[in-house]
């Protein structure tokens, strides 16, 4: 997730809360096998390969990625995704700042 994003969909899946300001991407694992598995931060400037890699003996593996919740795509062994940030200029609609939001969101979980 971009630093916009960590308060949606990473923070529901343990990843951490980060400042909207602040000038990276996280990975964060979603569901995974073991306790250990955490948030990565990389520089926003990272370029990411990730590929779909060969685990047992059958060839048909396969896996669906989600992009946002919105679009789904088939995965076949070998096959890659590249992901790197992109920049896109978000209009402020108030004067709270990004503390002041995040407390009131927290708020409504209570």
């Amino acid at each position: 997730s971009t630093p916009t994003g960590s308060t949606g969909y990473s923070m529901s899946a343990g990843g951490p809360i980060v400042d909207p300001k602040a000038d990276l991407m996280l990975i964060t694992p979603i569901n995974p096998h073991s306790a250990l598995a955490k948030s990565i931060v990389v520089g926003s400037d990272a370029v990411i390969d990730v590929t779909l890699a060969k685990r047992r003996q059958e060839e048909d593996e396969e896996a669906e990625v989600s992009f946002d919740g919105d679009r789904f795509v088939h995965m076949k062994v070998g096959d890659n995704i590249r992901i790197q940030n992109a920049h896109a200029k978000i209009l402020k609609l108030n004067q709270l700042s990004f503390l002041q939001i995040l407390r009131k969101k927290m708020q409504e979980f209570h």
